[in-house]
């Protein structure tokens, strides 16, 4: 083989190293806290809340907890209601539906009922230990999704 032939492959070769070399790793889930709990860090919880607070997740002593994801509904066509999101000390979101229903002397009106269906860039975390609450006033019977997954700290 002659010098030329030998120098292009070693070209080829040196270029084609530096390529795979530089290429990035993927990552499936956002970058900041490790992604952990075993094989299936994700968890979604759901339900109904209505004029009360209820516990939905305690996060483990060494994981965070962090929500990605809320869908908040109501069915009522007459009612004014406030959600809150909380570890016990600290309000970590608030939300408000509402939906009304007026009967006038010449007409009705009637809205639909309003809902949240959110999707956080960063998250909400909720730290080791404390535990993820929701809270509704307005008696509006607010049916709630939430999800997320666990984090090392």
């Amino acid at each position: 083989m002659n010098t030329k032939k030998l120098f292009g492959i070693a070209a080829i070769i040196a270029s084609t190293s530096l390529l795979v070399d530089s290429l990035n790793n993927a990552n499936a889930y956002p970058q900041g806290p490790s992604v952990s709990y075993v094989s299936n860090p994700l968890f979604t919880v759901g339900g109904t809340v209505s004029n009360s607070t209820t516990n939905l997740i305690t996060a483990p002593n060494d994981q965070l907890v962090v929500i990605t994801d809320v869908i908040l509904t109501m069915s009522n066509t007459s009612c004014a209601s406030t959600v809150e999101l909380g570890d016990g000390s600290t309000t970590l979101g608030s939300f408000q539906l509402r939906a009304y229903n007026h009967l006038g002397t010449y007409r009705a009106a009637q809205s639909e009922p309003s809902s949240v269906q959110h999707a956080f860039n960063s998250g909400i975390a909720i730290a080791s230990g404390s535990t993820l609450s929701i809270s509704e006033s307005g008696s509006c019977n607010v049916s709630y999704t939430l999800s997320g997954y666990y984090a090392q700290p």
